[in-house]
């Protein structure tokens, strides 16, 4: 089957994974937004990196209260806790796909030969650049085929989306690469040492969605609980519980879409300890209920 994408297209997915290089980036979801005018996509953030390419049309993304201009071909980079909004122009619709990942360290040894080593600085540079517009790139076909494959689940289909994703993560890379120093719209970019706070506090907040211990976390950082709430809200623009409550909705949805478990069981097991709690930040964040979201 031959599929022409004219209408909004979001798959979700759960076992679609890279091990590349000392990382292993995981494929959460992948969408298709049609030209439409105008269209809005109130302020929202992810545990995740998103990466966005403008098909056609113009429009803006809104970060830190600043407004950029994005138009056809560009590249947009909205990583963790970049709180972000976007709408088209007026005039004009705007076109986009979009894959959203997750990118995680390994324990594998640091023994790379060249081209691992290439790759690892490549994948490195999505990371620092936790928000990120350059370009120009086309790279339609790849989210074109990756979410055809998707839809027609064909033999080997998994292997095929992968390979696209691959490809789309490395020629984005590339593109960040050369934009250092360059020409490019704009970059955020942080240190190696905040880098390596961010991993660990995201793994932190991961498996601690019942509560963290405070004094614990500041142990592991070596810092104490003043910088730990400076270094938070610098990192993430947000408290450590807010913070907190991000991963927490995130896991719910998670188990929204792959269980058949009750809302209240998902809430106390995503560590809320009110289901009314629990229903409204999950209403906040995702414009949509629970149950809802599920069917």
């Amino acid at each position: 089957m031959n599929y022409s994408l004219s209408e909004r297209v979001t798959i979700d997915f759960s076992n679609i994974y890279l091990r590349k290089s000392g990382y292993i980036i995981t494929l959460n979801n992948a969408a298709y937004e049609p030209p439409r005018c105008p269209w809005n996509i109130s302020i929202h953030c992810h545990s995740s990196f998103e990466i966005h390419f403008i098909t056609s049309g113009m429009g803006w993304f809104t970060v830190d209260n600043v407004k950029y201009k994005v138009e056809q071909g560009n590249v947009i980079i909205t990583g963790p806790d970049i709180y972000h909004s976007q709408s088209s122009e007026l005039t004009d619709s705007m076109e986009e796909y979009c894959i959203n990942i997750s990118i995680s360290e390994t324990n594998d040894d640091h023994n790379y030969n060249s081209c691992d080593e290439d790759i690892h600085e490549l994948i490195g540079l999505i990371i620092k650049h936790p928000f990120y517009i350059g370009g120009k790139i086309d790279i339609a076909n790849e989210y074109h085929e990756l979410l055809v494959e998707a839809l027609e689940m064909d033999y080997g289909y998994k292997e095929r989306i992968a390979s696209y994703v691959n490809s789309i993560i490395l020629r984005i890379a590339r593109l960040i690469e050369h934009s250092e120093g360059g020409t490019h719209l704009h970059v955020r970019k942080i240190t190696s040492k905040n880098i390596n706070r961010r991993m660990i506090i995201d793994r932190y907040c991961r498996y601690n969605l019942n509560g963290i211990d405070i004094d614990e976390l500041c142990e592991i950082l070596y810092i104490s609980r003043r910088q730990l709430s400076r270094i938070v809200k610098e990192l993430y623009g947000m408290t450590l519980t807010e913070k907190l409550n991000i991963q927490r909705l995130e896991y719910a949805r998670h188990l929204l879409l792959s269980t058949d478990m009750t809302v209240s069981d998902i809430a106390a097991d995503s560590g809320f300890s009110s289901t009314q709690y629990f229903y409204r930040l999950f209403s906040e964040k995702y414009h949509t209920s629970p149950a809802k979201l599920r069917r």
